[in-house]
Order: structure tokens, then C-alpha cells, then sequence
């Protein structure tokens, strides 16, 4: 208690020291401040979206790492378009890359059978691609005609009348079919008895 009384009278006799003349004013200027900063932030949180929050370093990260994967899209998932290059970059391209609308045809086996109550050849002939191919055959050997063009519609399998054979048996017929697949010349030729 001794020790109390002791720092009392040390307080008693130091000096007293006025504040300066604006001091309330300054203190509550700053008091109206941090409450008008806080309010402001209320504001801003209650409005919804920030349009700040756009240009903050995690956001611009995040919007360039969908960019380039966006733009890698059509160069590494494989498919119909892979070829098909980005707007600015395909101004500069002599391919558009554009599916083939041709497929490889398909002949089956050479059927000899009756048309027309003649002993006649057919050939069973795929054309799996989206448009039409015309296939041109010429045939050789025991028949009678021998320059037959066959229009294959798109998307179709069929068996098409070939030549009707001549009377004369025993020999070898051979039919050879050329067409164009995609700009290229193909040919397959097919044999039978």
C-alpha cells in the first residue's frame, strides 16, 4: 500500500500537460472516418459483385489457362475437326481440312446367276461414304457386254447386274473397276469362272 501512495504523490507533483486546442475534433474526424469506411465496405459486400475482382492476379491466371486450352482443343483431341484450324489461323491455310466425303468401296464376291432368263454376272459393291460414286467396269472374257458404268449412291450396298455372259463357256471373266476416291484414281479388279 506504501508503494501506492508513494506513486501518487510522484503523479501529484509532475507537471500537467494541456492537449493541443483541436484534439476532440481530430479524434472524432477519425472516429467519423473509420466508420464511414466500414459502412462502405457493408455496401460494396450487400451490392453482390465487385468488378475489381476481375483484374486480381488469380482471376487472370485462371482466364489464361482456359485460353490456352481452348485454343489447344482443336489441334490435340482427335476427330472430325481436329483439322479444321482456329478463324484467324485458317486465312493462312491452303487446306480447310474438311472431312473426305468419299470412303474406300467395298466388292464382295462376283455372283453368277439368271437375268432376265440369261446367264448373267453381278457383283455385290459397298459404298460407305456420304456421296455418290461412279464406278466404271470393264469386263473381259466370255461376255457380252463389256464397257458397264454403275452409279453407286451414297451410303449404299447393293448388288448391281454386271454383263450377261455369251453362249460360250469355260472361260475366265475378269472385271476391272476403276473410280475416283477424294481426287485419286483407284482401280480393283476382280476375277471368276
Amino acid at each position: 500500500v506504501e508503494n501506492t501512495r508513494l506513486v501518487w504523490r510522484v503523479l501529484d507533483s509532475a507537471p500537467v500537460v494541456e492537449p493541443p486546442a483541436d484534439f476532440r475534433a481530430l479524434v472524432w474526424r477519425k472516429i467519423d472516418a473509420n466508420q464511414a469506411s466500414k459502412a462502405f465496405e457493408q455496401r460494396s459486400q450487400k451490392a453482390g459483385f465487385d468488378w475489381r475482382s476481375l483484374f486480381r492476379m488469380p482471376t487472370v491466371a485462371w482466364a489464361g489457362a482456359a485460353l490456352v486450352v481452348i485454343a489447344l482443343l482443336p489441334v490435340v483431341i482427335p476427330g472430325q475437326q481436329t483439322g479444321a484450324r482456329m478463324w484467324p489461323w485458317s486465312m493462312f491455310s491452303s487446306s480447310a481440312g474438311v472431312k473426305s466425303a468419299t470412303a474406300p468401296l467395298t466388292f464382295g464376291n462376283a455372283i453368277i446367276g439368271q437375268n432376265e432368263g440369261k446367264p448373267s454376272v453381278d457383283v455385290d459393291i459397298s459404298n460407305p461414304g456420304n456421296s455418290p460414286v461412279t464406278v466404271d467396269a470393264v469386263v473381259t472374257g466370255n461376255v457380252k457386254e463389256t464397257n458397264v458404268k454403275i452409279e453407286l449412291p451414297a451410303s449404299s450396298h447393293n448388288v448391281y447386274h454386271l454383263t450377261s455372259l455369251a453362249p460360250i463357256g469355260g472361260t475366265t471373266v475378269t472385271a476391272t473397276f476403276s473410280w475416283d476416291e477424294s481426287g485419286h484414281a483407284k482401280s480393283q479388279e476382280l476375277s471368276f469362272k
